[in-house]
């Protein structure tokens, strides 16, 4: 179940076509048998030379890593990442994996794979890759694009990543993983974080994940990010391993009591608010909560989180305008790129989730892939649909500040004691009620109502 690691020299074959200059670098390091490396000799080759922070985030000074969202294959792409963006400017946002030597075989054209919006800050790169020269470089390469964090993978259960021997798989070896930070540690000057599970397989004590978090941290890594599950390798498939392995939230409250000089945040299995301000509570010392699918089902709750979790004021946008913001950029894309509706449409699939229109919505963005339509002739039919069938929440938006919350709860409740009195509706008395308790606890949507 352990990774195969090749000789220093022998891995570095393919790399020094790269980068001569790398071989200063291995003039230093002739053997990989004792698993340690200079930093020393690793700051002084030219290739991995830390730079000064040029991202806006870095040049800021720094951010806050309350609240993000997961990396998921297939979903957080800089198109998600960019609609996200229209709803909540303080949220981390995080890319992909995108594996080591995707990257170093596509440094002329790394947009596919690590493209992205200069507004997506603060945002993170994930690297999947487990030779510390690869990964380093590949790091280095995303400093360089303006990246305002890398971390490494070690939580992917999927078969195609535990064969690279990555991903949870490199949980069996804690040393190799704090090689890899220690490299990178050297090579950048933003920060480098894991993300990992609680175990693997049968290694799954409380005590060798203590061992894991006490090996790796020796690299100078300072942030773990836990899924609070274990990954099975063999048996489950990685949606599965979502749903499969019961969450274990008290262990990663642990941790964070056990290594008080580190940093936690949770993942997995959080849903709603109420979960999110449950995790964050001082009492359980994490320092952020990161939410997976639950930001692809629901994105719209994120419309609300700046001012929650923040402390700051929401961008307060309506439906109608996020949708028109994303029909510009999505355009400028689909022409500069030639990528298809379906691509461009797929992070606006959930926009309306839980509100009546939602399936005449995805419907015309169905049409619009179908016929092929450009993204924003799609775009502005789906707002013209919804206009017709559901008005209200295209046009609501999340209140921008604590006072404006207020103000919209002691609105509904003056309505439906208006509607209580003997010359008012009963039944509209009720719902107005009920709207305003349901604003209580999710401002963000006055009105509620179910699928279609």
């Amino acid at each position: 179940m352990r990774c195969v690691v090749l000789p220093w020299t022998s891995r570095t074959k393919v790399f020094t076509q790269f980068v001569p200059s790398f071989k200063t670098l291995l003039a230093n390091q002739t053997s990989l048998s004792s698993r340690s490396f200079s930093a020393a000799a690793v700051s002084s080759s030219p290739i991995f030379a830390p730079r000064a922070p040029t991202t806006a985030a870095a040049m800021a000074g720094t951010y806050s890593s309350r609240v993000s969202i997961a990396p998921m294959m297939d979903i957080t792409d800089k198109h998600y990442r960019y609609f996200m963006r229209l709803l909540t400017r303080k949220t981390v946002l995080w890319t992909e994996m995108v594996v080591d030597n995707t990257i170093l075989h596509n440094t002329e054209n790394l947009e596919p794979f690590l493209g992205f919006h200069e507004d997506e800050h603060p945002v993170v790169a994930q690297l999947g890759g487990s030779d510390p020269v690869t990964v380093a470089q590949s790091a280095k390469i995303c400093e360089e694009l303006g990246y305002d964090e890398v971390n490494l993978n070690c939580g992917c259960p999927s078969d195609r990543v535990s064969k690279g021997c990555f991903g949870a798989r490199l949980m069996y070896e804690p040393t190799l993983v704090r090689d890899i930070l220690t490299v990178v540690k050297s090579s950048v000057s933003i920060p480098a974080t894991v993300k990992c599970r609680l175990g693997v397989d049968d290694k799954d004590t409380y005590e060798e994940l203590t061992e894991f978090i006490r090996t790796v941290a020796e690299a100078g890594v300072t942030h773990f990010i836990i899924h609070a599950r274990k990954a099975w390798l063999k048996g489950l498939s990685p949606l599965q391993n979502r749903t499969v392995p019961p969450l274990k939230y008290e262990w990663v409250y642990r941790l964070a009591e056990d290594f008080p000089h580190l940093m936690f945040s949770i993942n997995g299995g959080i849903t709603t608010y109420e979960q999110m301000e449950e995790v964050l509570d001082p009492s359980k010392k994490l320092i952020g909560v990161m939410l997976g699918r639950a930001a692809y089902n629901n994105p719209w709750m994120f419309a609300d989180i700046d001012r929650r979790f923040f402390g700051t004021p929401n961008i307060a946008l309506n439906r109608r305008e996020v949708l028109e913001k994303y029909a510009e950029y999505a355009q400028e894309q689909q022409d500069k790129y030639r990528i298809s509706t379906s691509v461009l449409t797929k992070p606006l699939t959930n926009l309306f989730f839980g509100q009546s229109g939602t399936k005449v919505f995805r419907q015309r963005l169905d049409h619009g892939m179908k016929y092929k339509e450009n993204i924003k002739s799609t775009l502005l039919g789906a707002i013209a649909e919804m206009q017709q069938v559901n008005r209200q929440v295209l046009e609501e938006r999340p209140p921008r500040t604590d006072e404006e919350a207020m103000l919209m709860k002691q609105i509904q409740l003056q309505k439906a004691e208006t509607m209580a009195s003997p010359s008012g509706d009963p039944v509209a008395a009720v719902t107005s009620l009920m709207d305003a308790i349901k604003l209580e606890q999710h401002p963000e949507s006055i009105q509620q109502q179910g699928h279609d």
